[in-house]
């Protein structure tokens, strides 16, 4: 099955295909998406398409644009209004089921022949899930930890006999112990699957409302502050204090930083007057801007710990397909791979096109690429270089910290 000739097909009137995609924060969604529409952009041109990237699900229907073939549109966090309270008496469910009509839409205001493409993301399948799930074109289930447990999980719920289910993750497994790690893909018939793919460099939308939040205004941006410590437990601290000071992220942030202190959800459940899934659902939205926030200061953290160890022309980078670091010493270049974990999730094991850009970066410039690695939970760093003869790139304890 290709994706792509599915998503670009139209029978010269006006088309609409919808992927849904379902993911924990720091999953990859993100990813995936910029990385299909890139693809798109590829296979038909960038002059033949208008793209709107947002986090309101009304901008579909405000921003069509008729002079240009194909509209796409991403609207990410679409569930952030839903709740198990509310989820399904929203006044977004209506908003969703009109969804279908807005290649209707699209003919009134003047588009004759074309395709409408809709990328909708959502952290936890809840509230308008069913909804969008009748007619989607693709469901992708995307996870940084997907295993087979959790596949067998969503297959059984929808439905697929559960012997199918055993037989193809045996398949996959044996094939490909770490596929199960990137995309599960459902079509509309049943047919699964699971789906890999390779990051590509993002496209500019022509409307981009992504840092807007439906029904408030845009918040000032903090100015940026000067590091003042090394240890990333007091970062972690510090960027807590932030957000519990932002309009946003206040509530969920101390959902989440109540829960890292040893409370239960049930007695936050109780404190706050919220049901449990909720309190669940706002501290992985809490954990996962934490992580975002934490991702960048530490590779700032990196960079001067770099030069105390005596590199030379250090370097933060921060692009899409691009080293997280770059660096010299002794004549020799480095390209940098930053990975930080073990609050909320812990990784050891990291399939190699993870550290794509800096293999590629010390192949292409005759450098090396290497990995700083910090495990919380154990306390250690450890810095070396990446091996590409092996899938994995796995960090043994003990073998030695800086």
């Amino acid at each position: 099955m290709k994706i792509l000739d599915v998503l670009l097909r139209h029978n010269g009137d006006v088309g609409l295909s919808i992927v849904y995609l379902v993911g924990m924060p720091g999953s990859g969604k993100t990813t995936l998406v910029k990385t299909l529409i890139a693809k798109i952009v590829q296979a038909v041109g960038r002059e033949r398409i208008h793209y709107v990237r947002t986090r309101d699900i009304k901008d579909v229907f405000e921003h069509i644009n008729p002079e240009k073939e194909f509209q796409l549109f991403f609207v990410d966090d679409a569930m952030m209004k839903q709740n198990a309270r509310r989820s399904m008496s929203s006044d977004n469910i209506e908003i969703y089921e009109r969804l279908p009509d807005v290649r209707h839409i699209a003919e009134e205001r003047g588009l004759k022949e074309g395709k409408i493409i809709i990328f909708i993301a959502a952290q936890v399948p809840k509230g308008v899930d069913l909804v969008i799930r009748n007619f989607a074109k693709f469901t992708i289930f995307k996870s940084m930890n997907l295993y087979e447990e959790e596949h067998r999980r969503i297959l059984k719920a929808l439905e697929i006999p559960y012997y199918e289910v055993v037989d193809w993750i045996d398949g996959v497994l044996a094939e490909d112990p770490w596929a199960l790690s990137r995309g599960l893909i459902i079509t509309q018939s049943g047919r699964w699957g699971w789906l890999r793919f390779t990051p590509e460099d993002g496209v500019a939308p022509d409307v981009d409302n992504y840092f807007i939040t439906p029904g408030e205004k845009e918040e000032k941006s903090e100015e940026k502050e000067e590091i003042l410590t090394e240890d990333v437990n007091e970062l972690i601290r510090e960027e807590l204090k932030k957000m519990k000071r932002s309009r946003k992220w206040k509530k969920k942030a101390e959902l989440l930083e109540r829960l890292m202190q040893g409370d239960t959800r049930l007695r936050l459940s109780q404190i706050y007057n919220i049901p449990e899934s909720t309190v669940g659902y706002f501290a992985n939205q809490a954990m996962g801007e934490l992580r975002r926030r934490i991702g960048l200061k530490y590779e700032e953290v990196v960079v001067k710990k770099l030069e105390k160890m005596g590199f030379q022309n250090v370097r933060r980078m921060g692009g899409q397909s691009e080293p997280d670091i770059l660096a010299e010493k002794d004549g020799e270049k480095y390209a940098v791979s930053v990975k930080l974990y073990n609050y909320g999730r812990a990784r050891h094991s990291l399939p190699i096109d993870e550290f794509t850009p800096e293999l590629k970066w010390a192949e292409e410039n005759g450098g090396k690429a290497m990995l700083y690695y910090t495990n919380l939970a154990w306390s250690e760093t450890y810095f070396f270089e990446i091996r590409d003869d092996k899938d994995m790139v796995t960090i043994k304890r003990r073998k030695g910290p800086i």
